[in-house]
């Protein structure tokens, strides 16, 4: 956690938990950095209850909304990614 200091603001690495695989946070707050503070803003800014995380339905549960709110205005949008796995023995 020492290394995300440099990237993240204290306070946030206190409410959420990161994990900063191959210098992802260096590469993200470098490279992209408009993208990179932009969703650090939209994690600030979010209200996230456990009533919110233990209700079940998916998409249809109070919390994809609140994320949305924050996020879509600035052009962020849900996808899905697939890939394949290939193993040699």
């Amino acid at each position: 956690m020492e290394d995300l200091k440099a990237w993240i603001p204290e306070d946030m690495l206190e409410k959420f938990d990161f994990y900063n695989y191959n210098h992802a946070a260096e590469i993200l707050s470098q490279s992209f950095a408009s993208e990179f503070y932009g969703f650090l803003d939209a994690l600030q800014a979010i209200q996230i209850s456990v009533s919110d995380i233990l209700t079940p339905g998916g998409n249809q549960s109070p919390t994809p909304p609140k994320f949305s709110v924050l996020l879509d205005p600035d052009g962020w949008k849900e996808i899905r990614i697939s890939g394949d796995l290939l193993v040699k023995i």
